[in-house]
């Protein structure tokens, strides 16, 4: 029962959360090459122009003078790479191992195995946090 003393009833989004949070390889191969990559576009839709458009932005607006930048859902870390090459510190982190596993050589040891509920970073150790593509994947209760 609720607060209102009707029946708790789990929405769609919590119920779709809790699949997800007892299948560690949710988003693993399947999802970003598989069948149900072909539903959003897959791995190859997140490199490219609109990474290096971002790091633009992030550069012209948000950090003119570079400085540290967390990457908070940052999958293969194509933006990560981008803003690293672009003389910022970044750094990113993902729930998904294969993600991890499969990153950029030269981007895979600024990235981290952290969930959004969980950063494993002090307060206040970047200049800049980037999320993006990560809230439709989180509960709705949140």
């Amino acid at each position: 029962m609720n607060d209102t003393g009707m029946p708790r009833v789990e929405s769609a989004g919590m119920r779709h959360w809790r699949i997800i949070s007892a299948n560690r390889e949710f988003y693993g191969k399947a999802y970003w090459s598989g069948s149900k990559a072909r539903a959003w576009g897959g791995r190859d839709y997140l490199d490219g122009a609109p990474q290096q458009t971002l790091t633009r932005l992030v550069r012209r607006h948000l950090l003119p003078d570079g400085g540290r930048v967390l990457e908070v859902g940052c999958a293969f870390g194509y933006l990560t790479r981008n803003l690293r090459r672009d003389g910022f510190t970044a750094f990113g982190c993902d729930t998904s191992g294969y993600c991890l596993a499969h990153a950029d050589a030269a981007v895979r040891g600024a990235l981290q195995a952290a969930s959004v509920l969980a950063l494993p970073y002090p307060d206040r150790s970047f200049d800049l946090v980037l999320c993006m593509e990560v809230l439709e994947h989180l509960p709705e209760e949140l």
